[in-house]
């Protein structure tokens, strides 16, 4: 008569085998599970690739004599596996307007620093958005500009959203207030028929006209404030 077979319930951690002649052989160890591959970090480029993609943007203000380009490259990083994703890499600012040669040099240099660095882009386009003019902003697609640097910021944030994926989640009080506004115009009008234009902060058509205040539903814009 056989064994009667008996239930494992522990996790097996080894596995021993005997020998014909009864005695027990050491035993092995169960094969360790491999590591996750480590995602790449825009850190982790120390030398600059020989080949960048970029968009570049045109700034046309009032208060300049002549247009500003901004250029962002993006590196890829984690190529070809499914965390592949583009990051800004650096920034080029060029204008013919001499007297802002040397801010804007210094603001290139910087911003890519910090781009390659990894840091916060958040905090960078916050700080580059509430810089302040003397002599005063101008309005963009219906946007107060406080100035060229703020301009910038803008660029950063909508070249993130728009050309590497990156969107700023809306403030869960804000989100909340947008969807209860679209259920109150479901009950009223049984569809949300809305027209939905252009944002002129984050370029997504998603700002939405209702109510006398136009809103944006993908980054929360508004031009009641």
């Amino acid at each position: 008569m056989t064994d009667a077979v008996k239930k494992i319930d522990a996790k097996i951690a080894s596995v021993s085998v005997l020998k014909e002649d009864g005695d027990q052989a050491a035993p092995e160890a169960a094969p360790a599970a491999p590591e996750a591959p480590q995602k790449e970090k825009i850190s982790d480029i120390k030398k600059r690739p020989v080949e960048l993609r970029g968009v570049t943007y045109q700034i046309k203000s009032p208060t300049e004599s002549h247009s500003m380009m901004v250029t962002i490259n993006n590196a890829v990083l984690n190529a070809g596996t499914e965390d592949e994703e583009e990051r800004p890499y650096e920034i080029l600012l060029l204008s013919k307007e001499m007297n802002n040669f040397q801010w804007i040099a210094a603001l290139s240099s910087l911003v890519t620093r910090m781009f390659r660095m990894g840091v916060d882009t958040d905090m960078l386009i916050e700080d580059l958005e509430e810089v302040f003019d003397p002599r005063g902003g101008y309005l963009k697609k219906g946007k107060y500009m406080p100035s060229l640097v703020a301009e910038i910021g803008s660029i950063i944030k909508n070249h993130l959203a728009n050309e590497c994926g990156v969107k700023k989640e809306l403030d869960e009080h804000l989100a909340k207030a947008i969807e209860e506004k679209k259920q109150a115009y479901v009950e009223e009008h049984g569809v949300d028929d809305r027209p939905r234009l252009e944002c002129p902060e984050c370029g997504e058509h998603t700002l939405v006209v209702s109510g006398g205040c136009p809103t944006c539903e993908s980054c929360g814009y508004s031009k009641c404030g």
